[in-house]
């Protein structure tokens, strides 16, 4: 009987703590929404007044959120976390996003043009559509990412990783391909020009344009981030 309230006892304990644990736990999921949704609110209400582009969004979090067709060109957004952001349709022309995380981001058809982007995190992420011309994607991680019929022409690939990234029917003319991973990645249909000077890291996975012979691959430590 001692026995049997002890092991009474230990469960009951064990029960409490976990269910404080789990009410810590949606407390602060709950508390980190209502913080990005204000983050977002005061996003919407700077471009609104036209002072966004001075507005301090270094750093700012705003996973999840609604940012679809929202003017944010000349935009400092370094390290901002909008992993899953609905991003699609927005104008971010010359904006900031290095280091920034757009992991599972939807960026369809949104506008980067001339966009510093170096080392982002685009994993996972959608940009179908999208338009990157003159982008710097230096060591920017495209993992997985659906870039279909995007155009990256004349964009900066340096260290870029497309690995097992869907490149169909991309525009992928006059850019110069720098120590670039492409890695099970598919290219069929896009539009290449791939110079004599180009360094890339493919695989037997990697499907290429009709026509294209590309250049013997690179030894795979030098199309890792330095």
């Amino acid at each position: 009987m001692v026995s049997a309230l002890i092991n009474g006892v230990v469960s009951g304990s064990i029960l409490a703590v976990v269910t404080i644990a789990a009410q810590w736990w949606i407390d602060d999921r709950r508390e980190d929404e209502a913080h990005r949704r204000e983050n977002l609110r005061y996003i919407r209400e700077q471009a609104a007044n036209g002072t966004l582009q001075a507005a301090p969004l270094r750093g700012v979090d705003l996973a999840e959120q609604n940012l679809s067709q929202l003017d944010l060109k000349d935009v400092t957004l370094t390290a901002a976390n909008l992993s899953g952001a609905d991003l699609s349709w927005a104008v971010l022309s010359r904006a900031d996003l290095s280091r920034a995380n757009l992991s599972g981001a939807n960026l369809d058809n949104a506008s980067l043009e001339s966009a510093h982007l170096a080392k982002a995190d685009f994993s996972g992420a959608t940009l179908r559509g999208a338009t990157l011309p003159y982008a710097n994607l230096s060591d920017v991680n495209f993992t997985e990412a659906d870039l279909t019929g995007a155009s990256l022409g004349t964009a900066q690939l340096r260290r870029t990783d497309f690995t097992d990234a869907n490149l169909t029917y991309t525009h992928l003319e006059n850019t110069r391909f720098y120590w670039v991973k492409l890695y099970g990645a598919d290219l069929t249909g896009a539009q290449l020009t791939m110079g004599a000077d180009a360094r890339v890291c493919y695989d037997e996975h990697t499907r290429w344009p009709t026509g294209i012979i590309p250049p013997p691959s690179q030894s795979p430590d030098s199309c890792e981030p330095w």
